[in-house]
């Protein structure tokens, strides 16, 4: 072989290398930010299905009157109210229209909740129930002679719930009619 074919060879053998170093850098680049970018997006669906099977698993499945009681008393059992009683009241029992009112009853009389307990129930309620809100609330301390504590000491967070009314405020038909 001549000197002049081994150098072609040789030249022709660099610009190879070079095209390949060139073709495997912007490989590995494209590959790198797809890695990367797959592991951010695994990250992002992994959070919305754990999302969606929070709101699957507290959904409101109807809007009649057994489900909103239903919704409410499941509430209160995971917020460790223990079991509720829920009465309509007022002239409208319809839940489809106008303002439902809903009165909430502890069953045990000597119930004492922290108000800890009674914000996540309240919270509970008006996030999972479309609609809901809590219209009246009125708390007092649980402790014999609450009223009488001495400045300075701590009193127990404990408190009775004496009367806890829900509204669920959903349009009339006419209502409905004037927005379409």
């Amino acid at each position: 072989m001549s000197n002049r074919r081994t150098m072609m060879i040789l030249l022709g053998l660099t610009v190879l290398a070079g095209g390949g170093r060139f073709w495997a850098n912007s490989y590995f680049q494209t590959w790198d930010e797809g890695y990367k970018n797959h592991k951010q997006r695994y990250v992002e669906i992994k959070e919305l299905a754990a999302e969606v099977k929070e709101r699957r698993d507290s959904a409101v499945y109807g809007l009649g009157d057994s489900s909103v009681q239903s919704a409410i008393q499941e509430s209160a059992g995971r917020s460790a109210l223990g079991h509720v009683n829920t009465k309509p009241q007022g002239r409208n029992r319809n839940p489809d229209e106008g303002d439902f009112v809903l009165a909430v009853e502890f069953e045990d009389p000597e119930h004492r909740f922290t108000r800890n307990a009674i914000g996540t129930f309240l919270f509970n309620c008006e996030v999972n129930v479309p609609r809901l809100r809590t219209k009246k609330l009125v708390i007092r301390p649980a402790g014999e002679g609450s009223r009488k504590v001495r400045s300075g000491t701590d009193r127990d967070d404990l408190w009775r719930v004496d009367s806890l009314v829900f509204i669920k405020r959903s349009p009339t038909k006419t209502e409905a009619a004037k927005r379409n």
